[in-house]
């Protein structure tokens, strides 16, 4: 206990007096790479010049003793493609109370390193954050190591769990990061609720997706649902909230995407109509829902009839596409498509008709 009083009055961390070793848990989480504005960026798609954010989660995942200053240091390479931005200054990365960060070209890539010259308490968690940039266009990989030095300690440092302390990421530096695009588009009518599906590509740098709605011939949109952005590259709106004046009426959508910088662009616009079930109605498919044992389903026309080649698709609730196929009609309210190596679950059928370029889909269900 004197000891204990007196290594508060002399400011000495708190070890016992004495104490040459300790025994704590030096750890590394995931970095992740983000924009400015903390969109995370996908490692596999940094832009030219930057600049950008690594944040990097270190720890002492040991709740009893702290990591003595002095006995540790971090390592992270930054590949052959990445600098520090010339803008950062590493004095004021987070963090620096507790590490000393500096930055060296080695081996022809540069390195940052952070000497350890506080203690770590324990239970210890907070985010080094570096401003950096792509510097050449291509692949290579950062590599980084919370390692266990006991360089400049009286007290050794023992790890617990050395398993934890590297972490490593392939990243590829591109000419310009490119505008999502937006695929598969399309809407389906499920009583009063209208669905409209998308899948993505290139999403990087995304922070929502906007549906908008104008009336026919009417170009002023204005926004009804909002989407965040999720990376999982398959997404719908479910919208109820229409006005009675707009029922079953024909209305124009569209998606707006919008970045974390600011930038934002448009999807193609979609007509469709909107509001619950009428007797206008006149597609239906059966039967529906569908039994394990039923190879096909029949979808009809109630007023016009079919005709011309249309291309078929079936997704899946998360919007991938399970079957694809083309048909021709000749002059006829309906037409049969096998669904017999569909598994149990929910479906989107949607079929473009090669000659008008109309899209008609229906939902269904097989039990």
């Amino acid at each position: 206990m004197k000891n204990f009083i007196l290594a508060l009055v002399l400011g000495i961390p708190f070890y016992s007096l004495g104490q040459t070793s300790v025994t704590a848990d030096p750890a590394l989480q995931n970095a992740v790479f983000t924009n400015l504005s903390n969109g995370v960026i996908l490692p596999f798609g940094l832009p030219l010049n930057g600049p950008i954010k690594l944040k990097l989660p270190l720890r002492n995942i040991n709740t009893n003793s702290a990591i003595p200053a002095g006995s540790c240091k971090v390592k992270i390479g930054l590949g052959s493609k990445m600098v520090v931005s010339p803008t950062f200054n590493l004095v004021t990365a987070n963090t620096s109370n507790k590490f000393l960060w500096t930055v060296a070209n080695t081996g022809g890539q540069f390195q940052l390193s952070g000497d350890l010259i506080d203690e770590l308490p324990a239970g210890y968690s907070d985010t080094a954050i570096f401003e950096l940039a792509g510097s050449i266009l291509g692949n290579s990989t950062i590599t980084i190591n919370f390692l266990v030095t006991n360089h400049n300690t009286g007290i050794v440092l023992s790890d617990e769990d050395p398993t934890n302390n590297g972490t490593s990421s392939l990243y590829s530096v591109i000419a310009a990061i490119l505008p999502v695009k937006l695929t598969n588009l399309y809407t389906v009518k499920d009583n009063c609720s209208l669905q409209l599906f998308f899948n993505t590509e290139n999403e990087y740098n995304v922070e929502k997706y906007e549906l908008q709605m104008a009336k026919l011939n009417d170009n002023s949109f204005s926004t009804v649902e909002t989407l965040p952005a999720s990376n999982s590259r398959s997404y719908h709106f479910n919208s109820q909230g229409f006005t009675t004046s707009l029922d079953n009426k024909i209305v124009q959508l569209r998606i707006k995407v919008l970045d974390y910088d600011g930038r934002f662009y448009y999807s193609d616009v979609l007509t469709s109509r909107v509001g619950c079930k009428s007797e206008s109605d006149q597609l239906i498919l059966y039967p529906n829902p569908i039994s394990s044992s039923t190879n096909e389903v029949h979808v009809e026309n109630k007023i016009n009839s079919f005709e011309g080649v249309y291309n078929i698709s079936i997704f899946d609730v998360t919007g991938k596409a399970v079957m694809t196929n083309s048909i021709t009609v000749n002059n006829n309210t309906r037409f049969k498509v096998n669904v017999q190596q569909l598994p149990a679950g929910q479906y989107v059928l949607r079929f473009i008709s090669k000659e008008t370029g109309k899209v008609e889909s229906i939902k269904f269900i097989k039990l």
